[in-house]
């Protein structure tokens, strides 16, 4: 619910993005467990994120952040990958 309320500063929580990161889908506590772990590993991501936000700036896509790392969790979950013949 947060996500749609400030989607600016709050990731997804599905239960795809939960499964992917390791978190176990019990409801609420879920998706505070989710902004803690980021929250631990954003040191090691920042450098990374700030580089792909210049990048896609550069090429006229302005994103925060946290869209970034959507994005990029989102593409890393198997389900979405494109399935090769």
């Amino acid at each position: 619910m947060l996500h749609i309320k400030r989607p600016m500063l709050i990731p997804v929580c599905d239960s795809y993005v939960l499964k992917l990161m390791g978190i176990p889908d019990v409801g609420a506590e879920s998706g505070v467990a989710l902004v803690e772990h980021l929250r631990t590993i954003r040191k090691d991501l920042l450098s990374t994120l700030q580089s792909l936000r210049h990048r896609l700036q550069e090429m006229g896509c302005d994103r925060t952040l946290v869209r970034i790392l959507d994005s990029l969790l989102w593409s890393g979950y198997p389900d979405t990958w494109l399935k090769r013949r």
